[in-house]
């Protein structure tokens, strides 16, 4: 069985041929694709369930947690290719969430934020102040008969700025890099919406591109016995040559179709396996599955689809954290025009006795310092500030405007694969497939033409092609209103 270990060091995972189930589940995988929950503002996830990370999600906890493989058994037909490993759709994406150096990436960037906000969090540093003043010249020592001076004294000062905590700068600063985090959370699942998308139509062009390849490797085996019948009844006088002209130019089409459709399986492989990530064995995997789907989900109504899209589209949901967080951001921009104030606080150490004669004496003192925004009130960076806040509030409406339209083109095309796939009589293939294999058993006892037997043919490829590509483009369908949603609608 199947089995991806993750590990800490490197950040891989590992396809092996052992069974382990590891206690902490890192992500949660369905066949409508997964994100990781987001709890901020409004959820955003691609399926229900358990969250895929926490609100704040740690790239060590990540790159330390395991995950049961959940693998399907290997199956004899599930590739053609001679050690691969066969994976199923939940391998792939948990092999995607896991190890794309994107989602990765990304996920660093909700590091960074927290890291953000921890640096606003902290409490402003005081200030020590130690010197040493008055001090004579070297050479030109002080006394209290000739050459009275100073006297050297000793200054130690500790001074703190209060204009954080008394004007509210720090709290605003703490509340723009918190929903900054909310914000890159938000984008590290958008992100991971959009590579797991592109895994699931990579494994089902895999499927797809299987299919095909089988096709037309029977054709190419069908028009080598055709050739060879053809060539008995030339030999017998049955026929003329033209009819093995004929054969021959079909066979060698046949021939070029098949290394096309190898061609584009292998394509379709490499963009499989580089879906995996930084995965061990990634460049060994293949598609496990098939195409069949018993009874498709019809399609859903668009407004619901629309409601559930704007509670949980990820980017629409960081576009709309976005413009909050940058409200606080003009709110930090607005303080920070107040005048900077700090306390003081300091003891000095007067040395008299050599330089004027008198005992030495210790003092202390206190100050106040405030800066006078008269000229410099933060201008600048408030109007830019407000602009910042205008054009996010400008990009979440022609997201909003956006998302409308790309949810009805993936509703519209789903509805028009469910009805392909509605449609597809399942009797039209065995009766193509059934005339085409008495039309060539009549061939071979002169009983029919060789047109007729390739037109036979080419009816039979014509509609099993229109079967497994109505069935591929309802699954990819399918999962894409999932991505567009950001929800599973579709199941």
């Amino acid at each position: 069985m199947l089995t991806l270990v993750h590990r800490a060091r490197p950040r891989l995972v590992r396809f092996t041929s052992d069974h382990t189930f590891a206690p902490a589940l890192a992500v949660l995988i369905g066949l409508g694709g997964c994100v990781p929950t987001y709890h901020g503002a409004r959820a955003s996830h691609f399926v229900s369930g358990p969250p895929l990370l926490d609100d704040a999600p740690s790239t060590q906890r990540v790159a330390q947690s395991a995950i049961s493989s959940g693998a399907l058994p290997p199956s004899a037909k599930a590739t053609d290719d001679l050690g691969a490993i066969p994976v199923g759709l939940p391998q792939v994406i948990r092999a995607c969430v896991l190890s794309d150096p994107r989602i990765l990436a990304a996920l660093e960037s909700v590091e960074h934020a927290r890291a953000e906000h921890t640096t606003a969090s902290l409490l402003p540093n005081p200030s020590l102040l130690v010197s040493r003043t008055l001090v004579p010249l070297p050479g030109s020592p002080f006394n209290a008969e000739t050459r009275q001076g100073g006297p050297p004294q000793l200054d130690i000062g500790l001074s703190y700025s209060l204009d954080t905590l008394i004007f509210g700068t720090r709290s605003a600063a703490m509340e723009a890099t918190r929903l900054g985090v909310d914000v890159a959370f938000a984008e590290y699942a958008d992100v991971a919406r959009q590579r797991i998308l592109e895994a699931i139509h990579a494994y089902y062009d895999v499927l797809e591109a299987r299919e095909i390849l089988r096709l037309t490797r029977e054709e190419v085996e069908q028009l080598g016995r055709l050739h060879s019948l053809t060539e008995r009844r030339v030999q017998l006088g049955g026929i003329g040559t033209v009819e093995l002209d004929r054969i021959r130019v079909a066979l060698s089409g046949g021939r070029r179709r098949l290394l096309r459709a190898k061609a584009k399986l292998d394509n379709a492989r490499s963009r499989l396996r580089a879906s995996l990530g930084r995965a061990m064995g990634a460049e060994r995997a293949d598609a496990d599955g098939t195409l069949e789907i018993d009874s498709p989900p019809a399609p859903p109504d668009l407004r619901s689809a629309m409601q559930l899209a704007e509670e949980h589209r990820p980017d629409l949901l960081a576009l709309q954290r976005q413009v909050v967080r940058l409200r606080a951001d003009l709110t930090r921009e607005q303080r920070t025009a107040w005048p900077s104030l700090s306390v003081s606080a300091g003891y000095t150490r007067q040395f008299q006795k050599r330089a004027i004669g008198f005992p030495d004496a210790s003092s202390w003192g206190a100050g106040l310092e405030m800066s006078l925004p008269i000229f410099d009130r933060n201008q600048g960076n408030i109007a830019r500030a407000q602009s910042a806040v205008r054009q996010a509030e400008l990009l979440l409406s022609a997201a909003q405007i956006d998302l409308r339209a790309e949810v009805e083109q993936a509703i519209r095309d789903y509805n028009v694969a469910y009805q392909l796939v509605s449609t597809l009589d399942e009797q039209a293939l065995a009766a193509a497939s059934s005339a085409r294999q008495r039309i060539e058993e009549a061939y071979g006892l002169g009983g029919r033409t060789l047109l007729e037997v390739l037109d036979a043919q080419a009816a039979f490829r014509e509609v099993f092609r229109e079967h497994v590509e109505a069935r591929a483009e309802l699954l990819r369908a399918l999962h894409r209103v999932n991505a567009v949603v950001g929800t599973e609608v579709l199941r």
